[in-house]
């Protein structure tokens, strides 16, 4: 078993209470099967209290979200999972004991990496200096893989040298125009300001704070020329974040080319995701910026914050930026 994740991915860890958000809030997760049936016999009355408010649609277990759009065992009082505090880190569902954390498997070969929309992930990402290495580590082969094919393991193959050579690229750029660097690397998509906007006011809506971020957007879109230069000369950092989002969407992404269907690799949806996501970061940072006046490291993590839990949790959304 071969895995490969940047540096930054092994120091994660929940910071629980004295998050600035929390996961427990706009999502309905999924149940796993263990789960579900390990809440079957949690006794007393928290666990009729968990059994009484599990839903079943479309073959899909959830606890559906209170009015207010949290959790149901959300503790507002200090943030934290009242099955936690009560039962243990045990008792958590596969989602929530594995977020941020995300993992793409191809047969032997798995790729890891922290969700921005965790602003614990986001600190550490931004924290890192640079595009950093991705560390490789090799472990036994476990007997649920299922091997791949001699032409499967060619294509990932093929997959992950692009990706690297995408990496390398984008490391050894001047880093002065993020435009250029990218056509320079074969990865450029002319993602228009008013086309991203376009395109966000189509987004399915996947959290409660949504509204407010698709208008600034939009106003941001309008105005893109004058508050895009005055952003580039208030925050002289701004050029490094989104070379390392680059790399971030490169990382995540390209291996999606493996799954695709055409026979001939085709990286055109994954270059027009990583461009529009990039652009959309860009106008969600502007209107920021108007709003505040200043902007910060701090500020680029929470926007990166509410980005990913918009675009990269929705399946509809991300297909928006791909196609």
């Amino acid at each position: 078993m071969i895995l490969e994740f940047p540096p930054y991915y092994s120091k994660f860890q929940c910071v629980a209470g004295n998050c600035p958000d929390t996961c427990c809030r706009d999502w309905e997760l999924d149940l796993d099967d263990e789960t579900y049936y390990r809440y079957q016999v949690v006794p007393g009355p928290l666990g009729e209290k968990i059994r009484g408010l599990i839903r079943e649609e479309d073959g899909y277990r959830f606890f559906p979200l209170t009015k207010e759009g949290f959790c149901p065992f959300y503790d507002g009082s200090d943030g934290l999972c009242g099955l936690i505090k009560k039962l243990g880190p045990d008792i958590l569902c596969q989602a929530c004991d594995e977020y941020p954390r995300y993992f793409g498997c191809c047969g032997n070969y798995e790729q890891r990496d922290l969700s921005l929309s965790c602003p614990e992930a986001g600190r550490l990402f931004f924290e890192t200096p640079g595009i950093p290495r991705l560390l490789r580590v090799e472990l036994p082969d476990s007997e649920e893989q299922d091997p791949l094919t001699k032409e499967e393991t060619d294509r990932l193959q093929a997959v992950l040298a692009e990706r690297n050579r995408v990496l390398e690229s984008l490391r050894g750029a001047a880093g002065e125009d993020l435009e250029s660097d990218l056509k320079a690397a074969g990865i450029f998509f002319p993602a228009a300001p008013q086309e991203v906007a376009d395109l966000c006011s189509k987004q399915e809506e996947m959290n409660t704070r949504w509204k407010a971020q698709k208008a600034g957007i939009l106003a941001a879109a309008v105005h893109y020329a004058d508050w895009n230069e005055a952003f580039v000369r208030a925050v002289p950092g701004e050029q490094d974040w989104f070379f390392k989002l680059a790399a971030y969407f490169v990382f995540r992404y390209w291996i999606d080319a493996y799954f695709a269907e055409n026979e001939e690799l085709d990286f055109a949806p994954q270059i027009r995701l990583t461009c529009r996501c990039l652009v959309q970061l860009r106008l969600m940072c502007l209107a920021a910026f108007h709003e505040k006046g200043h902007f910060t490291v701090e500020d680029m993590v929470w926007t990166c914050h509410l980005f990913s839990r918009q675009v990269e949790h929705s399946d509809e959304n991300l297909d928006l930026f791909r196609n």
